[in-house]
């Protein structure tokens, strides 16, 4: 039987673990916006945009659950799928993990381990510590700032801009199942809301709205990474662009 001193001992260590996990994950949790590599048998791309959300929650102790628009380290079908984060700092890792179901109603699992090559308050960069080199998957991330709340990053109504990079002028389009109320909005790296495109209610279908890179006082900005918001209700979906002047 364990005595008081030696109970009262593991709730102290307990706590601090509890604290050291928690102040280690400050670094990780967050929106991440950026770009993604890929090199293997079955499919190769480089720099296609990609979105990371880490966040506490799930059922696994130690572990922070994720949503990313990468099919690699995510599957969409959420119903029987379960995504968690392991955050090793001492060997300054990450390792995504997938549980999931199969047709035959089999448990089964998956996990990618990547190595952290760069990390910072505001970036980061992973790449793929696969054994046998099966692929090669790289990821460059940058923190988005702003307290977007609830993050759509699949299956938004937000397509991409076009052209991107543009230079002078950008088509935004958003496709809208029912009418709503909304607000599409530019903003900047700062999470600065530049100039406000449209507020009022969308129609149902195919809407296109262009931005001339200039700001709500008609002023051209100046080059570089910028980000375009859809905000309905309590839900906002974002995508970013890139002005080339």
């Amino acid at each position: 039987m364990l005595s008081k001193s030696n109970i009262l001992s593991i709730i102290v260590i307990n706590n601090l673990l509890t604290i050291m996990l928690g102040n280690s994950h400050k670094e990780i949790i967050g929106v991440w916006i950026g770009s993604e590599s890929l090199s293997s048998q079955s499919s190769n791309y480089e720099n296609k945009d990609i979105e990371l959300r880490i966040s506490h929650g799930g059922d696994r102790d130690g572990f922070l659950i994720y949503e990313s628009s990468s099919s690699l380290i995510y599957n969409q079908e959420l119903s029987w799928a379960f995504h968690y984060l392991q955050f090793n700092k001492k060997e300054n890792a990450l390792i995504f993990h997938r549980r999931f179901l199969t047709p035959l109603g089999i448990l089964g699992s998956q996990q990618i381990r990547y190595s952290i090559g760069e990390v910072s308050s505001n970036l980061i960069s992973l790449e793929s510590d696969v054994p046998d080199n099966l692929f090669s998957h790289k990821m460059t991330l940058s923190r988005f700032m702003l307290n977007i709340g609830d993050l759509q990053p699949i299956n938004f109504p937000l397509a991409q801009n076009y052209p991107n990079p543009f230079n002078p002028s950008t088509t935004i389009v958003v496709h809208m199942e029912n009418y709503s109320n909304g607000e599409l909005d530019i903003i900047n790296l700062n999470g600065e809301n530049i100039k406000t495109l449209f507020s009022g209610v969308m129609n149902v279908g195919i809407s296109k709205f262009n931005w001339d890179g200039s700001d709500d006082a008609g002023k051209p900005v100046a080059s570089g990474t910028y980000f375009y918001r859809l905000k309905m209700k309590n839900t906002f979906y974002i995508k970013k662009m890139v002005l080339l002047r």
